[in-house]
């Protein structure tokens, strides 16, 4: 079983890695069921309602109305789209039509800010669930450097239906800003998001932190 996961790993990693820039297009359920058009990596539509969101390779954050940011694991092979949702199932979706890539905006450097200091070390959120055979957790996370520049991923682990996989992610990169309670990221694609200090310790440091509806603490990551 642990080999298993080794190689599901491995293979999962290098497969998303790859495909990020690629889920532009429409992409249909195999069972006709449903409708996916990603549009670009911060927008996409789910039948037929518009969602603003974030492709990363390997997640899916979803900006839902009520219940915040979402991560939506994936895979894909080909013209093949398996995602995991947070209810404990998959959709596999086959691609109907796909857009010329486009080329990813280095993100600008932040303008000076005293406060990115108070920004420091790793940082993880964590959601799971279980039933009806299956269970599927993640684990997103962020380190800060201090300086502001920061690195973000997301291992997530499902299992369920004879299948067993985990991505393990290296994360990719961005800058913030540190403006009081508000923290300002600034993504590889040039988009821009804030998340919301939660809770300091001694010296005004930043021990948490809100992004969408998840919360971020370095406690979280053990």
């Amino acid at each position: 079983m642990k080999q298993r996961m080794r190689v599901w790993v491995l293979l999962l990693t290098a497969v998303t890695l790859a495909a990020a820039d690629t889920l532009i297009g429409t992409w249909k359920a195999a069972d006709a069921s449903a409708t996916l058009k990603i549009v670009s990596k911060n927008r996409l539509v789910y039948n037929g309602v518009p969602y603003a969101c974030r492709v990363d390779p390997q997640v899916i954050y979803l900006q839902d109305p009520e219940e915040g940011v979402v991560p939506y694991p994936y895979r894909v092979s080909g013209d093949r789209l398996i995602v995991a949702f947070p209810e404990g199932y998959t959709v596999q979706f086959r691609r109907v039509s796909a857009s010329a890539k486009k080329k990813a905006v280095a993100p600008s450097p932040p303008s000076g800010s005293g406060e990115n200091y108070l920004l420091r070390g790793k940082f993880c959120s964590y959601s799971g669930s279980s039933g009806g055979g299956t269970s599927y957790s993640s684990n997103p996370w962020a380190w800060f450097d201090g300086r502001g520049t920061f690195r973000y991923g997301t291992n997530s682990y499902y299992s369920g239906g004879g299948d067993l996989y985990a991505n393990e992610g290296g994360g990719s990169g961005g800058t913030y800003e540190v403006h009081g309670d508000t923290i300002v990221l600034h993504f590889p694609d040039g988009s821009t998001s804030n998340a919301y200090v939660h809770y300091r310790i001694g010296g005004g440091r930043i021990s948490e932190f809100k992004y969408g509806s998840a919360l971020y603490a370095p406690q979280l990551c053990e």
